[in-house]
């Protein structure tokens, strides 16, 4: 799995960052960034860190916790997504997913990410889930 048009950086093994430049698509009829992108882009990174950290296993999101926006979203605004492993079971991982704008919490949620082969069923993590150095991609 490659996620070549993404700028998502690995910092360490359990902690992976990304960025989203806030655009007038993304924006309700007054002027706000629509919650659905911005679960979109949490759950997009989560994956992304799971399929990082766990190379060999494809990923379904079976779960977000309290979703509530802390703070509004305009036109322009860089947002940051922040990601960390916080817990491993058998057969999943839970990300806590944090969105900042120029250091300011913006939303804060945890999502669970579990493996699943090729029918879609659970299947067993692999063993490791360690910190994996790639470059960042030129754009």
């Amino acid at each position: 799995m490659t996620f070549s048009s993404r700028n998502l950086r690995l910092i360490a093994q359990s902690f992976a960052e990304d960025h989203r430049l806030v655009l007038s698509e993304h924006l309700n009829q007054y002027g706000f960034l629509f919650g659905c992108y911005l679960l979109m882009w949490i759950d997009e990174i989560a994956l992304m860190a799971a399929s990082l950290n766990f190379r060999e296993c494809p990923f379904v999101t079976v779960d977000m916790k309290e979703v509530a926006s802390h703070r509004s979203v305009r036109e322009g605004a860089v947002l940051s997504f922040e990601t960390r492993q916080i817990h491993r079971e058998k057969t999943s991982v839970r990300y806590s997913a944090n969105v900042l704008r120029e250091d300011e919490e913006i939303f804060s949620t945890e999502v669970t990410q579990v493996g699943v082969d090729e029918l879609g069923q659970k299947q067993s993590l692999p063993n490791g889930g360690f910190f994996v150095s790639l470059p960042l991609p030129n754009l």
